[in-house]
């Protein structure tokens, strides 16, 4: 779709914003939330809408959770990571790594 500017001249930004969309993401970071996960997460990722992408970034649970996400939400995508950083550290890292992954 093109906009028509009073001097004529074609307006493309409609049809390059739709083509260079950014990537976003729900981020969750959990840390032994497995039952949390179980009664929250099919709401969350039922209602992203038009995000499409539903990440859980786990802070090194001990608990059930990673078997959780692997049997019951293979939809979602898990970044582990080796241990429990906090709850600002552990989101400053899926952050990060968000960013790296072209998620803005």
């Amino acid at each position: 779709m093109t906009q028509q500017n009073t001097d004529n001249r074609t307006d493309n930004r409609t049809d390059n914003a739709a083509k260079e969309a950014p990537r976003c993401a729900v981020i969750i970071l959990n840390w032994n939330g497995e039952a949390l996960l179980r009664r929250y997460l099919p709401f969350v990722a039922a209602n992203t809408g038009s995000c499409g992408t539903v990440i859980v970034a786990d802070n090194g649970s001990t608990d059930g959770s990673l078997a959780l996400l692997a049997s019951d939400f293979p939809g979602v995508e898990v970044w582990p990571f080796d241990q429990n950083y906090g709850f600002a550290g552990g989101y400053n890292r899926a952050l990060a790594l968000a960013a790296e992954k072209g998620y803005e």
